[in-house]
């Protein structure tokens, strides 16, 4: 908790910090920013007796909680595109079919994840609908599985009750389909 040791720390950690916002396509002037985040919380780790010396280097925990950040950070400014209701008139009716077919199946999709429940259904919206990589989900403890083996394994388990809801749904719209007609 030293002055000169977190300087040594954040001076030691600056270019691995820098090269990894030059290489998410960032800007410069946030070096200092998640230099200073990531110092706040290595300390806090360091108060709750969270950070161990013996499993890693101070500098070295230091990027790493830097590149989490600058994960949250390129997530969090990803374009969402929107359209204005003036936007929404031109849209040529193709579209706008296209549109609420693909609504219905994000609906029909939520609505599959919710029969599956926890921890299926977050293991999936991690990974295909959040776009978390499996070294993200496991380095902020996303879930309760511990290494990539536990956890691809259960995610592809969860799949597969996924697909066997999805087919189960589709058979029985199938028979209420054909029954009115």
């Amino acid at each position: 908790m030293e002055t000169a040791a977190v300087e040594y720390v954040m001076q030691k950690a600056e270019p691995s910090v820098r090269h990894l916002i030059r290489q998410s396509g960032l800007p410069e002037s946030l070096i200092r920013d998640v230099l200073h985040d990531a110092l706040v919380i290595l300390i806090k780790k360091i108060r709750e007796d969270i950070f161990d010396p013996k499993e890693s280097a101070p500098t070295t925990y230091l990027i790493g909680i830097a590149k989490n950040l600058i994960s949250n950070h390129l997530r969090q400014n990803r374009n969402v595109p929107t359209l204005s209701l003036e936007e929404w008139a031109e849209i040529p009716d193709d579209h706008t079919h296209v549109f609420l077919e693909g609504r219905e199946h994000r609906d029909l999709l939520e609505s599959l994840l919710a029969s599956l429940g926890d921890p299926c259904a977050q293991l999936i919206r991690l990974k295909y609908l959040d776009g978390f990589r499996d070294e993200e989900i496991l380095a902020q403890n996303m879930t309760p599985y511990n290494t990539p083996l536990s956890l691809r394994s259960k995610r592809s388990k969860c799949f597969q009750k996924l697909m066997a809801l999805a087919a189960a749904t589709k058979s029985k719209n199938e028979t209420i389909s054909q029954s009115g007609r």
